[in-house]
């Protein structure tokens, strides 16, 4: 029996002791409630894949009272800059700052109504990659992770994020309009991510 819940089972006390004892059962989930956990929360998905190794944008955590402290360490980094709401899918609760007076403002504001933000490096890209990693394993110790499949996401002008909802173009990648070298290289940062944070599937977003 392989069992696949959903990201909205972890939403609820009762189907996260729910998923616990599924697995303490034995039963194969795809994937384990710490895998959502891990993932759903931005900043300990960057904990994950920065302890393990994982090249990841330069990441600060900006608690509701220490904004200023926050800005202070991003300083060096140069505008604009990127803030995210600590959990979220789909390019939602995801924004951009151009300047110290604008970050400080907005800033302000977001932490008035949520407990912290994440700040994150500007990286200027036209695309991204999302890349699907399984684990072809009934094993945890023993993982056989390979990509099943890899998408390029470019955004538009309008907007620096490359969500398909949003408006952004997506095109299947392959060896006939990407080069074998590129693929392997985002293939190994995919596979890198998944072992990490110890998924059996996910989506790895590459840029």
């Amino acid at each position: 029996t392989i069992i696949i819940p959903r990201r909205s089972a972890i939403t609820t006390r009762t189907s996260c002791d729910l998923l616990k004892l599924l697995k303490f059962h034995g039963f194969f989930l795809v994937n384990t409630l710490e895998v959502f956990q891990t993932c759903e929360d931005k900043f300990e998905t960057y904990r994950v894949l920065s302890n393990a190794g994982v090249d990841t944008p330069e990441t600060v955590l900006c608690p509701k009272k220490s904004v200023q402290k926050a800005l202070d360490k991003v300083s060096g980094w140069g505008y604009p800059i990127v803030g995210k709401l600590p959990s979220g899918t789909q390019g939602i609760g995801v924004f951009i700052m151009d300047s110290p007076n604008s970050a400080l403002s907005v800033l302000q504001a977001m932490t008035a109504i949520t407990d912290g933000v994440i700040l994150q490096k500007f990286i200027n890209s036209r695309c991204d990659y999302r890349v699907h990693v399984l684990n072809n394993s009934y094993s945890s110790i023993d993982p056989k992770y390979e990509v099943i499949g890899m998408m390029r996401r470019s955004h538009t002008k309008e907007d620096f994020r490359s969500n398909y909802h949003l408006g952004a173009s997506v095109e299947i990648v392959n060896d006939e309009n990407t080069d074998r070298e590129t693929i392997k290289q985002i293939e190994d940062i995919a596979i890198a991510a998944a072992k990490a944070v110890g998924a059996v599937w996910c989506g790895v977003d590459v840029i």
